[in-house]
């Protein structure tokens, strides 16, 4: 669900891509229209731009994707070194080979789950980092303008 900010950045996207104006000119008008010169739906919209920001959750996820990498690495390093192990102790190879197998089927998969997710957020969200600058230069302007509220 999106909140009235996130709104008004899918709205001016939909505006930017149907329209001749330029983004501000849009986000001006999409403003006003939700604003209606209430200062609490203002207050509200202005708070709800500076929380919401899909940069910083695409960077974690770049920085996930990095870690998760990491770990199959030395998984997989891991594996290569317990199996000769197991090859010197004359144990039941099919065993240890069936369980690291499972183990890694199951990992790969919530890993690959994870970054599927990860991806269809950021792409769902991607209209507020494009489209969320022209938003909050508005909310400046309409706030630096004292008489906009009376």
């Amino acid at each position: 669900m999106m909140n009235e900010f996130e709104n008004i950045c899918y709205k001016l996207e939909k505006c930017a891509n149907g329209c001749r104006k330029s983004e501000i000119v849009c986000a001006r008008k999409i403003l006003e229209i939700h604003v209606n010169r209430d200062y609490d739906t203002f207050l509200k919209i202005k708070a709800e731009s500076r929380k919401s920001n899909i940069n910083e959750f695409r960077n974690i996820m770049i920085s996930l994707c990095a870690l998760v990498i990491s770990v199959v690495t030395m998984l997989i390093t891991t594996i290569s070194i317990l199996i000769p192990l197991n090859n010197k102790a004359n144990t039941n190879i099919n065993n240890l080979d069936m369980l690291i197998t499972i183990t890694m089927a199951v990992y790969i998969f919530l890993v690959m789950a994870f970054v599927i997710i990860g991806l269809q957020k950021i792409k769902k969200f991607n209209f507020v980092s494009k489209q969320g600058d022209y938003v909050r230069v508005i909310l400046d302007e309409i706030e630096s303008n004292k008489n906009y509220f009376k």
